[in-house]
């Protein structure tokens, strides 16, 4: 008779208690609205998560002069202006001619009109895909993938290409007064996937989460706070054959290239990891030595749809993550922001928009609901930027 399977699994609890029962309550309410069970009297509040208000800004509506797919926004401020870049195409997400858009504003309420900055060929299956802004002195960079493809996926993924038989680069762009782009640095790094920009350390450091080509979680550590400096390539320990995930304990699935962190006071660094095995629930890898090296990545009980999600700091301290947190998978019309007080415990959720929404204009592995928020803190003011079914680009502000 073969012996039982066993083995032991480190986690890590990021939600206070109140947080762990509101999480639960909510879960179990959607799941007995999908199965229609009901009782006399309803369940009161049970489940519900309060909102928080939140001022919707159009940035953008998909089809009004370029395409009707855009997604994966990026947001910073500039020589006195909000920017706002973004991810088009024609129709189907990460399809050869995608290219970034960018649009301007001084309130970030009222957004110009946008323009193409970065135009890809698709007669040579060229595509883009958007990380983020950074700044260094005077100098604004933007961080963006240069992919070329044209054999398709065939797994159950939300890619429309095979990565491993792309050709990939992870190219640095920079800018003296936001309009005008050059490119300085063609292939920064090693990495299959970089869909945040790079944050500063509370060490000086430019850190920036990644996968490698192996579909390992990486993180790019730059000397200083230059972006033009090479990198170092600092794989994040997981005890798990990439290539064979179903042959092996189930130790999550942190592969996507979205891993973001935030600071504590103490320095320690908390990077969360979107989880691909369908559980959702985020994995958290820890640094106490500025990112030079990580603790394995583990599973944490912070709800996440299997999606991007935004993390930082309020100017009153408190800590936020936003994204669609939830345990349902791939929902991504739940949107929300957690606090914490600390960064070590998640005490209050607040949904950000309760209205569901649905795709109007379809297209390859779009799919409905806000997400894939991007953030800048502005004083008192939190502004998001996130598409709407991978089609509309919004910006909300959050005044606290």
């Amino acid at each position: 008779m073969p012996e039982l399977d066993l083995y032991q699994e480190a986690k890590i609890d990021l939600l206070s208690p109140e947080l762990k029962r509101q999480v639960a309550l909510q879960y179990r309410a959607a799941c007995f609205a999908d199965t229609g069970c009901t009782r006399d009297g309803g369940f009161g509040d049970m489940g519900t998560v309060p909102p928080m208000p939140l001022e919707r800004h159009s940035v953008y509506r998909g089809g009004e002069g370029f395409g009707t797919y855009n997604h994966a926004p990026a947001i910073t401020r500039f020589r006195n202006r909000f920017l706002l870049a973004w991810n088009t195409g024609a129709v189907n997400e990460d399809a050869p001619g995608q290219s970034v858009l960018l649009a301007t504003s001084g309130d970030g309420q009222q957004w110009s009109a946008p323009q193409v900055i970065l135009q890809a060929d698709a007669s040579c299956h060229q595509f883009y895909m958007t990380a983020g802004f950074c700044t260094c002195r005077d100098t604004l960079y933007l961080l963006v993938m240069e992919k070329f493809s044209k054999a398709p996926d065939t797994g159950y993924t939300m890619s429309a290409f095979d990565p491993a038989r792309a050709t990939n680069f992870s190219n640095l762009w920079a800018s003296e007064d936001g309009e005008h782009w050059r490119l300085v640095q063609r292939d920064l790094a090693p990495v299959l996937f970089m869909l945040h920009p790079p944050v500063p350390t509370p060490q000086g450091r430019l850190l920036q989460g990644a996968a490698n080509f192996r579909g390992r979680p990486v993180v790019l550590l730059w000397p200083g706070l230059n972006p033009e400096e090479p990198p170092q390539l600092i794989e994040q320990p997981w005890p798990v054959d990439e290539r064979h995930f179903y042959e092996g304990h189930d130790l999550g699935i942190w592969c996507y290239g979205e891993n973001c962190f935030y600071a504590l006071d103490d320095g320690t660094l908390v990077m969360l990891f979107r989880n691909e095995n369908g559980t959702c629930q985020a994995g958290v890898s820890l640094s106490t030595d500025g990112g030079q090296s990580w603790s394995s990545v583990m599973q944490s009980n912070f709800p996440d749809s299997a999606s991007r999600m935004a993390v930082g700091r309020l100017a009153d301290g408190r800590y936020f993550v936003i994204g669609n947190s939830t345990r349902r998978y791939m929902d991504r019309n739940f949107f929300a922001i957690s606090l914490s007080p600390d960064g070590r415990k998640f005490t209050s959720m607040h949904r950000l928009i309760a209205e569901p929404t649905r795709q109007r204009l379809p297209g390859e592995l779009k799919c409905h609901g806000y997400q894939y928020p991007a953030v800048f803190v502005d004083g008192n003011r939190l502004l998001i930027a996130y598409s709407v079914n991978k089609e509309d680009i919004e910006c909300g502000i959050v005044t606290f």
